[in-house]
């Protein structure tokens, strides 16, 4: 995958969480760019040191994210090349807010309107409601890595899941996966009952059936050992 397909990949992110009426916006502060550089340092070192919920809003203040959903989970892409511009790292993340609350458009229509007829009106009595929501009890975030630098079967797979936060669990993948893909896993997993009506919709799953975007790994990257293990393929 180069710095082509990557953009590919992130225009069809958005466009399958528009079709799950999950998008709410870009961050176009910095223009479409896929350097680690692009996120706050202060937002990985409280990543590896700090409190899930102290990350997610330092990630929201200093909006160190991608693509915010509407119901203020994020996401994050990026990748490293090396002297060659052979694109040796990848690194997607998803972070489900910490808190529980209603869309907006929830919002305006337990007020009893619609958003078509007020905007953005209440948008600030909204921002009220974020603020003294509750924590919820259990929060899901996820990270797909691919570092060909520590790649040290078996132990350190070259491509793998991240599940939960401040953890050790590494799920193998037999695959390199797009922006899309994991957007797309993300979707089926955490937004499952969304999920599970757009099944029914042809024109959903033609942009949901991805595994074939996907460069399977060479022998290299994933031999004898890995392919003991239980991963996913």
């Amino acid at each position: 995958m180069n710095l082509t397909m990557m953009e590919e990949g992130f225009r069809k992110s958005k466009k399958i969480l528009n079709a799950c009426n999950l998008f709410q916006n870009e961050n176009y502060t910095r223009g479409l760019m896929f350097k680690p550089s692009k996120f706050s340092r202060d937002f990985f070192t409280l990543a590896q040191n700090g409190d899930y919920h102290k990350l997610y809003q330092l990630a929201i203040t200093n909006k160190d994210y991608d693509i915010l959903l509407n119901d203020y989970s994020f996401f994050q892409f990026s990748c490293e090349s090396n002297a060659s511009n052979k694109i040796v790292k990848y690194r997607y993340a998803y972070y489900e807010t910490p808190s529980e609350f209603p869309t907006y458009e929830e919002f305006v229509n337990e007020l009893g309107f619609s958003y078509i007829e007020c905007g953005e009106e209440f948008f600030q009595d909204y921002e009220q409601v974020i603020d003294e929501a509750k924590l919820k009890k259990t929060v899901t975030p996820l990270r797909y890595d691919y570092d060909e630098d520590l790649h040290e079967p078996p132990v350190h797979p070259i491509s793998h899941l991240h599940l939960g936060f401040q953890n050790e669990i590494r799920v193998p993948i037999k695959y390199i996966l797009t922006p899309h893909a994991f957007v797309s896993f993300v979707i089926r997993h955490i937004y499952w009952n969304k999920w599970k009506d757009l099944m029914s919709d042809s024109k959903f799953c033609s942009i949901y059936y991805v595994k074939a975007e996907c460069k399977i790994l060479p022998e290299k990257h994933f031999g004898i050992d890995e392919e003991k293990d239980f991963y996913i393929a």
